[in-house]
Parts: structure tokens; sequence; C-alpha cells
């Protein structure tokens, strides 16, 4: 279990030499309008073994801290078999308040923050703690990678935020160490994205899960991604995104029992983008794989396809669910009908994905958002269940589900930072549905 995309040594081998795809539609690749990538702690610029660009920080443009008065760099003392070099093996070490300030466009930008919390010369990562602000926004707070890194059972970890930026065109990044401690980063990424990608929730009416409120999404609105999966197939790495270098995880952790259900798979799949899901929403190989549940109906009627999830409470949650019948034998209109349930609540009822799309191999994805509170435990399980829709005269009793992405939302006053980084799930032991709180 992860509570954020973690390990991030991704292997270059990817999906798309398994499952030729094609794209039609509405296919126009995304070409990030801002892509930046910081090696902290490098005496020069390097290469990263996924073939990208990384530039060094030292005396850089990006610095607007005197580093050699708040800031020393130094090398990793071992380097995990998980681990890339770049930007993993240096570091820059904050004994002060450091800011970086990067020079972009208005709009959301993906932030994502490199740690690997070992030792190093001079420094220990494993009893660092610290806080992350942007201009507006409180991302980290007495935050320990060590600890956050431990129970993801990962060597390195990213932590990934959406966060918005005003008319400055400038997204300022401090790092503050917390008493008596030492404040660290590896790697720093900025990259762009398409203006109404994680933004069209009022247009699309989203309300939050069994009710009728709707959801207030200003633009002001930031993010930190918690989940995002790869529903019946393999990761497929940052590089092999459409642009905006996200990376989708296997779903397989987060089965909840042993109804794992089936994971079709289909050759040369055609995608059919369109207006609503643009080619820059998912890549095509992500929906050449899907999971869906039993071959047998009598059984389906009897059971869940369940994914269940650790989360941080006490804050809003956003869940996109992808969906994209690819299978050859569901045309038709009504021959795949199912419910969504999120934390035992229904959200949907009588899902069709082809009466959704249009038709097959047309991609599609809906917006859930849901609070989840603390009942005065700082951890929640969040479940997601799907269920073959009753008495709708549906020929397969099924479900399917491509992909998942879930999302936690800034609080009122600005904060994205959950409490710091503890133990206190180690001990959590996963009961049966529908919940089951650490």
């Amino acid at each position: 279990m992860f509570t954020v995309p973690c390990s991030l040594s991704f292997s270059t081998w990817s999906l798309h030499l398994l499952f030729p795809f094609t794209i039609a539609g509405n296919s126009e690749t995304y070409t990030p309008t801002d892509y930046i990538l910081l090696s902290c702690g490098s005496s020069s610029n390097t290469i990263s073994e996924d073939g990208r660009k990384w530039v060094t920080d030292e005396r850089s443009k990006f610095s607007t801290s005197n580093s050699e008065n708040t800031s020393f760099v130094s090398t990793a003392s071992s380097q995990d078999h998980s681990v890339t070099q770049v930007p993993y093996m240096n570091a820059r070490i904050f004994h002060d308040k450091f800011s970086y300030s990067f020079p972009v466009s208005p709009g959301l930008k993906f932030l994502r923050l490199y740690f690997y919390p070992v030792k190093y010369s001079g420094f220990d990562g494993t009893t660092s703690f610290f806080s992350v602000t942007t201009d507006n926004y409180l991302l980290l707070k007495n935050f320990s990678a060590y600890l956050t890194a431990e129970d993801t059972q990962a060597a390195s970890l990213i932590k990934e935020f959406m966060v918005p930026v005003s008319g400055t065109e400038k997204l300022n990044i401090t790092f503050l160490p917390s008493s008596n401690s030492l404040a660290f980063v590896n790697g720093i990424e900025v990259v762009s994205m398409p203006k109404n990608m994680y933004r069209n929730l009022q247009e699309n009416s989203v309300s939050y899960v069994n009710s009728k409120t709707p959801f207030d999404s200003p633009d002001a609105t930031a993010f930190e991604t918690v989940y995002r999966l790869n529903v019946g197939g393999a990761t497929v790495a940052n590089v092999d995104d459409t642009g905006i270098f996200r990376t989708w995880r296997d779903d397989l952790p987060y089965i909840f029992g042993a109804a794992t259900g089936i994971t079709p798979s289909r050759f040369n799949v055609t995608v059919e983008y369109t207006e609503d899901t643009p080619a820059y929403t998912a890549p095509a190989i992500f929906y050449s794989t899907s999971r869906t549940m039993d071959d047998d109906p009598n059984i389906n009627m009897k059971n869940n396809l369940t994914w269940n999830f650790l989360i941080d409470a006490g804050s809003n949650y956003l869940l996109r669910l992808h969906f994209c019948e690819t299978q050859l034998e569901v045309p038709p209109i009504g021959q795949r009908v199912f419910d969504i349930f999120i934390n035992n609540q229904t959200a949907e009822l009588h899902v069709d994905v082809i009466n959704w799309s249009g038709g097959n191999s047309i991609p599609v994805h809906r917006d859930y958002v849901l609070f989840i509170p603390s009942e005065g435990l700082s951890k929640q399980i969040l479940w997601l269940a799907l269920h073959p829709s009753k008495d709708v005269g549906s020929k397969y009793a099924d479900a399917i589900l491509n992909g998942l992405e879930i999302f936690r939302l800034n609080k009122s006053d600005g904060s994205l930072a959950v409490p710091k980084s503890c133990t206190e799930f180690e001990s959590c032991t996963k009961g049966t549905a529908p919940r089951f709180p650490c």
C-alpha cells in the first residue's frame, strides 16, 4: 500500500510491446508549456535512465536563497537496486529555510518532489523532518520521507501535487526544516497540463457521493495524487504517458479478497478519443486492459469486484474512474450494466459504459467526490466496489474498470499536509467489507 506514487525507478519495459494499438478521433498529443527537471545536489546536468534531461541546481537561476549559507550537497552512501542514479543519488540538504522559484505560465502544474531517505555524508535522511510550502499551500508538514517510504515498502518515493499558479507566473517552493532537524530533496519536477484536465468538475456538475450537494471546486483548488492505477494491466511508465509523465501502477495489490476477477486484453485496439475524453486523458495502451468479474454470472451476482485503499482522514477526495469497452462481444447498449459503490455508499446505479461513451473502444471517465471524516483516527480504509445491476435484463452479469485516480484536495486553509508521518497503521488488519479503519 502506498499513499502517494512512490519508488519511481521505472522499468523501461512498456506495455505497448505486447499490445499494439492505434488512436483516432481527438488524438492531438500534449506538449507541456512548462517542463522543468531539477537534479538537486548534482554538480552538472545529467540524463536519467528514462532518457530525460535534468539540470543541476548548483548556482541555479531557480534558487532564491543563498545556497552556500543555507544548504550543502551530499551523495547517498548506498544505492538500492530499485533506485536510479538520477535523480536519487545526490541530494541538497537544508539547515535553514530555502526556496526555489520557477517561472511558469498561469494554471495548474504538476509538482513532483523526489526523495531517497538514506544516510548521506554529513546527513542522515532517516531522521529528517521538514515542511514544504508553495505560495498559498502547505504541502507537507513535519514530514518524514523515511517513514513514508518505509510504510510503502519502497526505497524511494515521489510526492506528486497539482498546484495552481496565478498571474504572478511563478511557482515558489520552500523547504523548512523542523526543530533540531534538516530538510532535503533529491529532485524537483514541474510540468504543465491541459487547462481543463482536472478542472472541469463544475461543468460536469459533480456532487458528493450519495448526496445531491454539489461539489464546489474553485480554480484555487490544489490536489495531491494518492493513487493512480492501470486496472488489469502492468505499470505504465511515466515516459509512456500522454506528455505529462504520470505513472499508472498495477492495481492488483489493492484488490480485496480472492475475487480478483478477470483481466481481458485485446490486441490492435483503436482507441477513439473524443472531445470529452481527449488523447491526453490517459495513454492508449492504458485502455487495452481492464478488470472484469468472473465468467459465472451466478457467482458475480453474489460478489463485488472490490478495491481498498489506506488514506488520510479529514479531507475531501476526488475519485476519477476510467472506462473503455474494448471487448467486441459487448457492443450493444445494455449488455454489461453495473453499480458503483464508494465506502458503502451508492455512487452510481445502472452504469453502461457503451451508453456513456457511445460505442466500443471509446474511452470515458466519471468523477466522484466524498469527504472522509477522521472519526478519531488519522487513517481510514477507502473502499471501491462494483456489482452487476439487478433486474435490468443485461446479457452479462458483470462489471468493468480500466483505471482509477484518487486525489486528496486541499482544506479551506490551503493545507494538503497531514499529521507527521507515523506508523500507527502498521498493526492495521484487513477485515471484511465495507470498512475497516486502522
